[in-house]
């Protein structure tokens, strides 16, 4: 299934000429608009109530978006392109994984393998552990960590730690700084 590519229809000045963007904190604000004497009400009334104030974002289930000529947009990603002045390439990774923080130290480009990588135990993991399960039938537990589109198999235990264990050291020895053991 091919993946739909992100909207980059917007330019790094017509952002800029919007909105603020404060790299340490994360926090997009609007600019005040200029008023025209032909629009003076309506941009007055824009500003009095949205300028120099901090973007109102859309949730959605996975992200929040910010809404600029009618079009939705990922706010990380208008962040990135705020700051940077170039949109990102095809994946923005959230370091803690708090898909809300904008912070710029916890943004950083990514592929679709690395970002996943970095992403949390599963909803639906029965062991408590990420990479760890028990099978049944040997009654024993069982460590197995992604690469790529296969797993690798890193051994049966008797204890649930010990798995656990097994799987951090492989997570941080083949994923790098992307390594999300826990």
């Amino acid at each position: 299934m091919a993946r739909k590519s992100p909207r980059t229809d917007i330019s790094v000045e017509e952002v800029r000429a919007l909105l603020d963007f404060d790299p340490v904190t994360g926090v997009l604000t609007w600019k005040p608009r200029p008023t025209r004497v032909d629009h003076m009400r309506a941009d007055g009334r824009w500003n009095a109530r949205y300028a120099n104030k901090p973007v109102h974002l859309r949730a959605s289930k996975t992200y929040r978006a910010i809404r600029i000529n009618g079009i939705l947009y990922k706010a990380h990603r208008i962040a990135w392109l705020h700051y940077y002045g170039q949109w990102p390439g095809a994946i923005i990774d959230h370091k803690d994984g708090v898909r809300h923080t904008y912070r710029l130290d916890n943004l950083r480009e990514a592929s679709y393998s690395l970002n996943a990588m970095n992403s949390r135990r599963r909803s639906d993991n029965a062991s408590g552990m990420k990479g760890v399960d028990f099978v049944k039938r040997i009654g024993k537990w069982r460590a197995r960590i992604g690469i790529g589109r296969a797993n690798k198999y890193l051994g049966v235990f008797d204890h649930p730690e010990s798995a656990q264990a097994a799987y951090r050291n492989a997570a941080n020895s083949l994923h790098g700084e992307f390594a999300r053991p826990d």
